[in-house]
């Protein structure tokens, strides 16, 4: 009687990116700026600081993903045109992965690169998902922050290239980070009470869960020979993450 020889099973997309990204995790849920959202005395005054750091840091991040699907849409076009294939779009944002701060003036000196993104961008590119920094704004503002004080605050000048399927790897960290957003509102509203805001850790988990699903069933199906791209990304996106938020206020 013949053996059957049964193939191994192949790891899902989604199972080797969270092992890729596994340390990476790790360590940014340790650094003070986040280890401190659960601390019993935490206040409102560094939970505002904190939403006003994180968008110092996702508005950018937005702005790459957006200027990177604008470039592909403009390939995509030029080559339609020309009846010919494109070679791909050059990033214009700087890939170095390290973070310098700036401030408003010269951010906003830069093609599109105003604090803020009308929804009109993200309902061209349903690809960007999700815009998290209104879900910040939305916060900070409900929290008495003005809309001059938001824009003022400092701002990530370099971030990664979010060109192609390296957009899939901004995607993983910044919707990923939702699936833990629960704990840390039960936590930060036993604390905070009725003087924080939480939109941005849960108040859009229901609109980003469904996103979240949509996103991991499109990794599997075409994501199969990007899954090293993505990877690297997502893991130089929480490396920026974690030097971004260490940096002393």
């Amino acid at each position: 009687m013949l053996d059957l020889i049964v193939a191994p099973r192949m790891p899902k997309v989604i199972e080797i990116l969270r092992e890729a990204t596994r340390s990476r995790h790790a360590n940014l849920a340790s650094i003070p700026a986040m280890s401190r959202l659960f601390a019993a005395d935490y206040t409102v005054s560094e939970y505002k600081s904190h939403l006003g750091r994180m968008l110092g840091l996702i508005e950018p991040l937005e702005r790459a993903a957006f200027l990177a699907a604008e470039e592909s849409a403009e390939a995509a076009n030029l080559d339609q045109g020309a009846g010919k294939q494109a070679s791909g779009p050059e990033s214009r944002v700087d890939s170095t992965g390290s973070c310098v701060g700036v401030k408003t003036p010269t951010y906003q000196s830069q093609p599109i690169a105003r604090p803020g993104f009308p929804a009109a961008c993200y309902a061209g590119h349903p690809d960007i998902l999700p815009n998290r920094s209104s879900d910040l704004r939305s916060d900070l503002i409900a929290m008495g922050m003005t809309e001059v004080e938001i824009d003022g605050l400092e701002r990530c000048l370099h971030v990664p290239s979010l060109s192609g399927p390296r957009r899939r790897g901004f995607t993983y960290v910044i919707l990923g980070s939702m699936l833990g957003g629960k704990l840390i509102v039960k936590q930060l509203s036993s604390v905070l009470g009725s003087e924080g805001s939480y939109s941005f850790y849960g108040g859009g988990e229901k609109k980003y869960a469904t996103q979240w699903a949509s996103f991991r069933s499109d990794l599997e199906e075409t994501g199969q020979h990007e899954v090293e791209t993505v990877c690297a990304t997502a893991i130089e996106i929480f490396d920026v993450y974690a030097a971004w938020l260490s940096e002393p206020l």
